[in-house]
């Protein structure tokens, strides 16, 4: 009977932390902006903190959901703290001209997950920006 009970409760646990999980916001990406071939992006990121910033010449996407490696032309990472609200920020690297896809990263600041034998799988995806730099 108590073995039932400790078993109980690790389950509610499991389910409690799952949907905690899966209540965290995706970092949402709002405006991509141009500035001497520097990428100006402002995003929110709720309660996750920004991790990086991807460039890819096509919005292909890997299943981990970054840009693969082939179609990156500019990756950066983020030294921002969390913060509310829109959150700024400027590329370091200017890009020549072209099509570009943007998103942001941002990771799960306290690291609990719901997978197992995932790699990344505290990262979340923003949607993806098209941007062209004259």
């Amino acid at each position: 009977m108590r073995r039932a009970a400790i078993i109980s409760a690790a389950v509610l646990a499991l389910v409690a932390a799952t949907a905690a999980v899966g209540r965290v916001s995706q970092p949402h990406l709002s405006t991509v902006t141009v500035k001497s071939g520097h990428l100006m992006l402002d995003f929110t990121a709720g309660e996750l903190m920004p991790v990086e910033v991807q460039v890819a010449s096509s919005s292909a996407k890997a299943p981990t959901g970054a840009f693969p490696s082939s179609h990156v032309k500019l990756q950066e990472r983020m030294d921002v703290l969390s913060q509310a609200g829109v959150i700024r920020w400027r590329t370091h690297a200017a890009l020549p001209s072209g099509i570009y896809f943007v998103h942001v990263a941002a990771a799960l600041a306290g690291g609990v997950t719901s997978c197992v034998h995932a790699t990344n799988c505290v990262l979340r995806w923003s949607n993806i920006v098209e941007v062209d730099v004259p």
